[in-house]
């Protein structure tokens, strides 16, 4: 399932327009999100069952590196909230 929006990073020396790799650089450890490294589309892979989180936000570190320097790089901060759905059939 993808977000709405990409992440976008430009090339600052803007006659250049090197081509920019996204990446997840850190809290993916469950690996429940992949970005597309070309276009910084951020996507869901794996269902999230609220109840069995410890926590109700995930905050992604994703890193933009110009893929002809990887000197040249930039970092953004993604929070994901996470809202429960009730789930669990009711009972009468």
């Amino acid at each position: 399932m993808p977000f709405p929006e990409p992440i976008y990073a430009y090339d600052q020396d803007r006659g250049i327009n090197a081509t920019i790799e996204y990446e997840i650089i850190s809290g993916n450890d469950a690996k429940y999100f992949e970005i597309d490294s070309k276009r910084g589309k951020l996507y869901l892979v794996k269902e999230i069952d609220r109840e069995t989180l410890n926590f109700d936000a995930f905050h992604l570190q994703i890193q933009a590196t110009q893929t002809d320097d990887g000197t040249k790089f930039g970092l953004a901060g993604v929070k994901i909230e996470i809202i429960d759905l009730n789930d669990n059939r009711y009972l009468s």
